[in-house]
């Protein structure tokens, strides 16, 4: 199953709806901030966690409460306002830019939301190019 396996970036084109490039979920890790300096003086638990790129350590994005609410609330139906976009959604428009900067291997394709294809080079530097099932 590709969405299980891989982290999918939407690159929206001009000849598609939907382009998204696929990072190896393998390369990434998800770990809770480190918050050891804050526990020695005051009663402290971690409010957000990190995941990060495992060999590209500049490649990550903290996940504060707060956007980890407003993804959540998205995901029900929710309508941020201008003002959430600007805030909250400032570092994962960073780390979506940052992932656009890796080299990758397959982009999938579509232009309706219910066909998608996968495009990608095999081990002769050929394009194949085969439908794909969520």
């Amino acid at each position: 199953n590709c969405s299980r396996l891989n982290l999918a970036i939407n690159c929206p084109t001009f000849c598609c709806k939907s382009t998204f490039r696929l990072f190896n979920l393998k390369d990434f890790e998800l770990k809770v901030n480190n918050t050891e300096h804050l526990v020695r003086y005051l009663e402290y638990e971690p409010d957000s966690f990190m995941f990060k790129h495992k060999t590209k350590p500049h490649i990550k994005l903290t996940i504060s409460l707060d956007l980890y609410e407003m993804l959540y609330f998205i995901q029900q139906g929710f309508s941020p306002s201008l003002n959430d976009i600007r805030g909250k959604f400032v570092e994962l428009v960073i780390f979506k830019n940052l992932l656009k900067n890796l080299n990758y291997k397959e982009v999938v394709v579509t232009k309706d939301d219910t066909d998608y294809f996968s495009i990608k080079k095999d081990n002769q530097n050929r394009i194949v190019i085969e439908p794909i099932t969520f």
